[in-house]
């Protein structure tokens, strides 16, 4: 009992020192390092559903949760990189890329740590009549392992977009235009075509999966299961708290060659119902909307693998195996990458339906005329902030000083923590800028001002 009290007690203590400001993904220091090209990157789409943050990181003892975004944001934030790395020459074709998906996780186990980055972009040219022709669709997930995984999402995402751009390199530009169906500005710029892709994969037209065995993601997508290899599905029923009225499926085979096989499929049907292999158990898919969702094992507590880690022994290993007993919890699929999706990503970290950005001036000097998405918002005196409410996760909100130079800030923001961003000027003759903050910075100096109603 002394035990338990002392790991709860260490638990604790390690909570409050968790990081809790966004984590930024830098790009900046990171080379393509590729030979000079015959196209340069004009603009980067970002079409992400959610575009809010790219993913969560772990940091500190515990591994506390933290969101993650892009430096600088996808949109804005790639278009330099890239345009950076790949610039404008005289005769180069301007390319324009669309990011359907830009994702980092990091699984986190009781003795390993990987980092992992998915894209899902592709890459467009535009013709004399103002329509578009995608060229090159890229998807692609890049893991790596490490004692701390936090620092190596900026080199997968760099991997991910040296991969992609070694493709539209290596294209025959000719062949790829003459293939491609013109697509209209707005049918483009709505990303129509990739969401009818999404939704035209046979499994989703089709009342019940064929029987078989899937052995990849890609088999059971495309509704075209193995039926050469024969199996049986067993069927017992769960009796674990929680599990109740549930039923664990086996394939079996009385040959052991194939009984191998079986064990490395990626998911089974009956010709009724789908099942799923996760965590070596086969768990029953069932659709939703445009996708299949299952109920899995939960994962992994973060606090409870540190505190184990830092006790050790078997009396480590007896918390982390208590705290991660593989209670109910919803998954679904991403019919694009295959990937296991958590349907409750997080939820120790609070996130609400409206985002909260503080803009704020320090020094002194008249007030400034400051625009939200083009209308009207406050005159922001020196010494002064104001609270601005978010409700868009896929519109970008956008700061403006007309009055000096129509200096502009766009980004989604964050809606797990509030964003601070600082108009900032050296002098008066000096240009001012809006930059975003860290939010200790935020917090102190506006603590220190009144708000601008």
């Amino acid at each position: 009992m002394k035990f338990l009290l002392a790991a709860a007690l260490l638990m604790a203590a390690l909570s409050t020192q968790a990081q809790t400001n966004p984590f930024l993904v830098r790009l900046n220091d990171q080379q393509l390092g590729l030979p000079s090209t015959t196209f340069h990157i004009a603009r980067v789409l970002d079409l992400r559903p959610d575009r809010s943050r790219i993913g969560w990181v772990h940091q500190g003892l515990i591994n506390q949760p933290v969101p993650a975004n892009l430096m600088g944001g996808v949109a804005a934030g790639l278009t330099q990189w890239l345009s950076t790395q790949l610039p404008a020459r005289a005769g180069t074709r301007p390319v324009i890329v669309r990011v359907h998906e830009l994702s980092i996780e990091e699984e986190i186990g009781p003795t390993s740590e990987h980092a992992l980055a998915t894209l899902d972009i592709d890459f467009a040219v535009q013709q004399h009549d103002s329509s578009y022709i995608v060229v090159v669709q890229h998807l692609e997930t890049i893991r790596k392992g490490g004692l701390e995984t936090t620092g190596l999402h900026d080199d997968n995402l760099a991997a991910g977009f040296r991969q992609a751009i070694i493709r539209l390199q290596n294209l025959n530009w000719p062949e790829a235009i003459a293939a491609a169906k013109p697509l209209p500005a707005a049918d483009y710029l709505a990303a129509t075509d990739y969401q009818a892709m999404l939704r035209a994969y046979p499994i989703l037209l089709t009342a019940a999966p064929s029987q078989g065995m899937f052995a990849t993601f890609e088999d059971f997508r495309s509704n075209q299961p193995d039926t050469r290899v024969p199996f049986t599905l067993v069927r017992q029923p769960r009796t674990a708290a929680g599990w109740q009225g549930t039923e664990e499926v086996k394939a079996t085979s009385s040959n052991q060659a194939l009984q191998k096989q079986l064990n490395k499929a990626w998911g089974f049907s009956d010709g009724q119902q789908a099942y799923i292999r996760y965590r070596n158990h086969l768990y029953l898919l069932e659709r939703a909307g445009h996708t299949f969702e299952f109920t899995g094992p939960g994962t992994a507590d973060a606090e409870a693998v540190a505190v184990g880690a830092v006790v050790g022994g078997l009396a480590g290993a007896a918390i982390a195996s208590a705290a991660t007993g593989g209670s109910p919890h919803p998954y679904s699929l991403s019919m694009r990458t295959g990937r296991v999706l958590d349907n409750q990503v997080q939820p120790a970290v609070s996130q609400g339906d409206t985002a909260q950005v503080v803009l704020f001036r320090r020094g002194k000097g008249p007030a400034m005329v400051v625009q939200l998405t083009g209308q009207m918002l406050t005159q922001l005196p020196g010494n002064g902030f104001v609270r601005i409410p978010w409700t868009s996760k896929t519109q970008e909100l956008q700061l403006c000083l007309p009055e000096t130079g129509a200096a502009c800030l766009s980004f989604v923001p964050d809606f797990t923590a509030t964003t601070y961003v600082e108009i900032k000027q050296k002098t008066a003759a000096d240009k001012p800028t809006l930059v975003i903050v860290p939010a200790k910075e935020g917090i102190f100096y506006t603590k220190k001002m009144q708000p601008v109603r």
